[in-house]
């Protein structure tokens, strides 16, 4: 079965896009960082609320409001540098240069007889996506450049090296590669295979990917960025494995990763399917906190799997992801929004599907919303949760 596009739509939906996108875009900035900045105000504030009196001392607190106050102001100014990309994107047709770009790349590595096979799109589509993703990895390492070695560093945060930067970048290049060139293959692949009701196949798609992600990121991927290890034998270990046992959580294993090697920040989470499940601590959770402590945060992340919050959270995103690509299966076609960007003999499928996205976006935003209001609420679900177990001080004591 090979895809057939919708008709094209009518004249009623020739639309001034770009200046729309625009416009959007550059109110959504002003009301983002509006927000923003009435909290970056409250960094300044210099005594404790008095909610706080009993868990963190006066100079804690200072340290912290000077931490999150350098960091906000470095956010407008990573946000603002965004906005003018976004821009420049937009007004200047980058997308369409891009496009012709990773057309004279493929010819001059395939050869020009190449242009008119078949499944030229496809591979002309994998030369754009790499060049969007080296512009991306070459902008953006400036910033994370900064936030690691200026904020972070500055407030005794960054444990990362030049040379641990420079390889964690190389390998995120490579595997942006190695795992978003064959995804965006299948893709494409579905779309055109899939016809008018494509949306419900490229849908299980996804589905699968992110569990097969689920499955290969711990045992592949995370090992090449950091070291882990099961838990030793002792007390520790026994007090989480009895509350997995009180909760009747299916924990397999206990692991430690080196998250000293790049940051002091600690976490701890937890990854596994069914009856398979296994918890991993961050060595700076256990070298920071107690085990009272260390268990009342675990409480915490197991209230998420008690509630099933996962699971709802993941049928949540399954169902947005299938109304999005419905909705994307009626642009697709649509001559005015390719010809808005300059796509005047040509309506790419990866193309049609970032215009949508620019499209989508007031939508997106207003689902983002909804969803930031969801996840503050299951939030608050598990510290009640932890709370009721008996570990709330320890819980408050374990996240200052």
């Amino acid at each position: 079965m090979t895809h057939q596009p919708h008709s094209d739509w009518s004249p009623a939906w020739q639309l001034p896009y770009v200046e729309l996108i625009l416009a959007f875009t550059v109110v959504a900035y002003v009301l983002e960082s509006y927000v923003d900045w009435r909290q970056h105000r409250l960094f300044s504030v210099s005594s404790r609320p008095r909610e706080l009196e009993a868990i963190m001392d006066e100079e804690t607190f200072a340290k912290s409001q000077r931490y999150n106050r350098d960091k906000s102001a470095f956010g407008f100014v990573r946000g603002a540098a965004e906005l003018v990309q976004g821009v420049v994107v937009l007004w200047c047709f980058v997308l369409l240069g891009a496009w012709r770009l990773a057309g004279r790349l493929m010819v001059a590595v395939l050869g020009s007889s190449y242009a008119a096979t078949q499944d030229h799109e496809t591979v002309q589509t994998l030369f754009f996506v790499s060049l969007v993703v080296t512009f991306q990895t070459v902008w953006s390492l400036p910033f994370s450049a900064y936030s690691t070695f200026v904020v972070e560093e500055k407030h005794g945060f960054n444990k990362t090296t030049a040379r641990t930067f420079v390889t964690d970048a190389i390998k995120g290049y490579v595997l942006s590669h190695v795992i978003g060139l064959p995804v965006v293959t299948g893709m494409m692949w579905v779309i055109k295979w899939g016809g008018e009701h494509f949306f419900w196949y490229l849908a299980v798609f996804m589905f699968a990917l992110q569990l097969v992600m689920m499955t290969i990121y711990p045992t592949l991927i995370q090992p090449l960025f950091n070291q882990v290890e099961p838990l030793p034998a002792g007390k520790l270990r026994d007090a989480i494995e009895a509350l997995a046992r009180q909760l009747k959580f299916p924990l397999t294993k206990l692991f430690t990763i080196d998250g000293s090697k790049r940051s002091a920040h600690s976490n701890a989470y937890m990854y596994g399917f069914c009856n398979n499940k296994r918890i991993v601590l961050f060595d700076t959770l256990i070298e920071q906190s107690s085990q009272d402590e260390i268990v009342a945060v675990l409480a915490h992340e197991l209230g998420h799997w008690k509630l099933s919050h996962t699971l709802k959270l993941m049928v949540i995103s399954q169902l947005n992801s299938l109304v999005v690509f419905y909705l994307f299966g009626l642009v697709m076609s649509n001559r005015y929004l390719y010809a808005a960007f300059g796509f005047v003999d040509e309506r790419p499928i990866m193309i049609g599907l970032l215009l949508f996205s620019l499209v989508f976006a007031p939508v997106d935003h207003v689902l983002s919303f909804l969803m930031n209001v969801l996840s503050r609420h299951h939030e608050f679900q598990a510290d009640t949760f932890a709370a009721e177990l008996g570990f709330g001080e320890h819980l408050k004591s374990g996240l200052v």
